[in-house]
Parts: structure tokens; sequence; C-alpha cells
């Protein structure tokens, strides 16, 4: 492993040890006591400066997604405001979800999706992303989200027809 870690085992200051180790070696240390450490991972990608993610990036399988330019462009239309609260309708792998709640963690995010492998993609790049602020929930609109929060945005993937009969 290309990483190093920074050990100090808390003692007296006369005592004090630096240790570099991998973190294999870490594994192996036997002495007991308190350690502070430092990790450092040289090979860190960088941070994107530009908005939108590839992609690759999503857990996919066969389950329908909307691809990168239609994401970039439908995101940027929808003029997201701090606090909004956003449906994501027919969210399929979750990918507009996913990518608005990534914008500020104020934004509440709701991928409604009817199908059940759907609904497991969703949460797995839920989970992948580290993103709390999406709600997944496996449910057919319009009945399915009645009870929820007013959305100040929505972006519909995917309703199977059914939206157009919602008064809304």
């Amino acid at each position: 492993d290309h990483r190093d870690l920074h050990s100090f085992p808390t003692r007296r200051s006369s005592d004090l040890r630096i240790l570099k180790l991998t973190p294999d070696e870490c594994g192996s240390v036997m002495e007991e006591g308190l350690y502070t450490c430092l990790v450092c991972n040289p090979a860190k990608q960088k941070r994107a400066v530009t908005h939108g993610w590839k992609d690759e990036e999503f857990a996919r399988d066969k389950v329908p997604m909307t691809k990168e330019e239609i994401r970039e462009i439908s995101i940027s239309k929808l003029h997201l405001r701090e606090d909004a609260v956003v449906y994501d309708i027919g969210s399929g792998t979750g990918s507009i979800a996913m990518e608005i709640a990534a914008r500020s963690s104020s934004i509440q995010v709701y991928a409604i999706e009817k199908k059940p492998q759907a609904v497991e993609l969703i949460e797995e790049n839920r989970k992948k992303f580290g993103l709390d602020n999406v709600q997944v929930l496996e449910a057919e609109a319009p009945e399915g989200i009645v009870d929820l929060e007013v959305p100040t945005h929505a972006f519909i993937g995917g309703s199977s027809g059914k939206i157009g009969r919602a008064h809304v």
C-alpha cells in the first residue's frame, strides 16, 4: 500500500516516538496505549472543479439512467436554491437525485422509483456518494408522493404516463 501512517504513541514528552508505518504494519503494533495517527495519501485524487459526474461513476446494472449531458442541462435549468425540496420521479439509478443532493446538504431530495431493482441501485449510489439528504422511496407516482412535503422543484424521469393524470 502506498499510503503512510504516522503514529504518535501518547506518553510523557520524554518518551515520545514517531513511527512511520504502512496500514499493514499498524495492524501488528502490540504496544498498548493511546495513539494519534496522521494518514497521508499522496495518491489522493484531486476533486473536480467542474460540475457533473461521469456516467461511469454510478452503479447502474440494466436500470435506465439519465445520461450525463441531459443531467447537466436539466439540473442547470432547475435553478436550484439552498433549502430546495426536490422530487426525482422515476429516479432510475438516482443519478439526477445524487447530483442535486451533492450540490448542497441543505437540499432535500426524494428519489421516487417503483421498480425494486432500481430502488436498490439508488440506495447503493446514495451510500457510495455519502448523501444523507436523499430519501429513497419505493413508490409509484402520483399516489406515492401525496404525503411528502411540497416540492420546490421536480424532475420527472419517468412515471409510466401517470403523472399527466395528477392534479398538481
